[in-house]
């Protein structure tokens, strides 16, 4: 898997003690007092397990305590909490967005913005899943992974926030994501997006 240096830079500054307690607090995420801070998981789920393809629990456990001095859990311990953890990263994800996204946006390119409604971003990436959920998440077939899924995102750069996270099958080009597409633009607004979602018939709808 490879990422971006300037990536992990602007991921690893926004990734602080202060920020990630706060939004913790902000969904109930410390609402009772526990050994395992939210940044650890957030760390270990970011960056912890990015060469692990199917961690366990026992797995995640063991990249908790190295990155936590002193701390002992159990993987049961870390079943319990991973409904919270994956609101934790939700929340996580979105304020990373939107600090990564205005750092990227010059004054030229605010103005240009400026004479639309809403700029909004769609983009989608893939993600390799276990094996055993193939039959509802199939792979891309050939030497690709038995099981995978897609996720497609619209970002609004006027609110900045999602107006749509989806999961969709991983097969099939993104055009045909499209007509999702046409229900979330409105008129006076700008649609970014690479050319993997370009059709003829998309384009004369819009």
């Amino acid at each position: 898997m490879k990422i971006s240096s300037s990536l992990i830079i602007n991921v690893i500054r926004f990734l602080n003690h202060i920020k990630i307690m706060e939004i913790a607090k902000n969904i109930g995420f410390t609402k009772r007092r526990t050994m395992l801070m939210p940044e650890t998981l957030v760390k270990v789920f970011t960056f912890g397990l990015i060469n692990i393809a199917n961690p366990s629990l026992n797995e995640i456990a063991s990249k908790c305590e190295a990155l936590q001095p002193g701390l002992q859990i159990s993987k049961v311990a870390i079943h319990k909490r991973l409904k919270k953890t994956s609101k934790l990263l939700e929340e996580v994800f979105k304020e990373t967005m939107h600090l990564t996204i205005n750092n990227m946006l010059t004054a030229k390119t605010t103005k240009i913005f400026s004479q639309f409604k809403d700029v909004k971003i769609c983009d989608s990436t893939k993600i390799t899943l276990p094996d055993k959920l193939s039959n509802i998440w199939p792979g891309l077939g050939g030497s690709n992974a038995k099981s995978a899924l897609k996720i497609q995102g619209v970002y609004s750069l006027v609110s900045s926030l999602f107006g749509s996270i989806e999961l969709t099958k991983a097969p099939g080009p993104d055009t045909t994501y499209t007509d999702k597409l046409l229900t979330l633009i409105d008129k006076n607004e700008l649609l970014i997006t690479d050319l993997g979602y370009f059709s003829k018939a998309f384009f004369e709808k819009l």
